[in-house]
């Protein structure tokens, strides 16, 4: 019930961003929903996985705790790097070098 209740709040959250980022083109980054998904989702795998009584443990925490908390730190990595360092993921490709590839791998005439 609880992890339900989570989940709708994420997609809420995630679909107020993706309506905000249709409104005002530029402003949502690729890979902002995912990166605020990974925190959000974590989040809550943290807490829910707080009130488990049969999970396995590794030192005061579970191990479901600790991989969520790494997923919060990549994705607090990931929006520190599009927003804070402003640069693109390493996996965007601008559209610059696209239709240089698209022009290379298809010559005209």
């Amino acid at each position: 019930m609880y992890e339900s209740l989570w989940n709708l709040g994420v997609f809420a959250l995630l679909l107020t961003l993706f309506w905000r980022g249709l409104k005002q083109p530029g402003a949502l980054k690729t890979g902002t929903l995912f990166l605020v998904y990974l925190i959000a989702y974590s989040s809550g795998r943290v807490w829910i996985e707080g009130l488990r009584m049969d999970s396995l443990m590794l030192g005061p925490l579970r191990i479901a705790q600790i991989v969520s908390l790494v997923c919060i730190g990549v994705g607090s990595l990931g929006l520190v790097w599009l927003y804070g360092f402003k640069r693109a993921l390493p996996d965007v490709v601008s559209d610059d070098a696209s239709a240089a590839a698209s022009a290379q791998n298809f010559p005209q005439g």
